[in-house]
């Protein structure tokens, strides 16, 4: 139920819930969600390209990322070094999924 910032509930929003919106007929008749074949898990539905083009319409590159497959390059572009890395990752502290998993 949507609310107001004081706990109220705002009677100018939609009650949805997930369900609501994944079976929403204006988000299926705009597009808003794509069905898509995902390399791990299977056919996934995905938000589509939040934009209409008059040409070429662009589509998304890469599969919704799993989970820990981009756990290592993420902390390394924050500046986590490598010993720390190989620590949080024996630790199980986070998670790395392995190569082809």
């Amino acid at each position: 139920m949507a609310r107001d910032p004081a706990g109220d509930r705002d009677s100018n929003l939609p009650d949805d819930t997930l369900e609501s919106l994944l079976e929403d007929e204006h988000l299926a008749a705009t597009g808003f969600f794509t069905e898509v074949e995902h390399p791990i898990v299977g056919r996934i539905r995905e938000t589509g390209v939040p934009s209409e083009w008059s040409a070429t319409v662009p589509a998304n590159r890469r599969p919704v990322p799993a989970l820990g497959e981009h756990t290592v390059d993420v902390l390394r572009e924050a500046g986590v070094g490598e010993q720390q890395l190989e620590r949080l990752i024996a630790g199980k502290v986070v998670f790395q999924r392995p190569q082809g998993g």
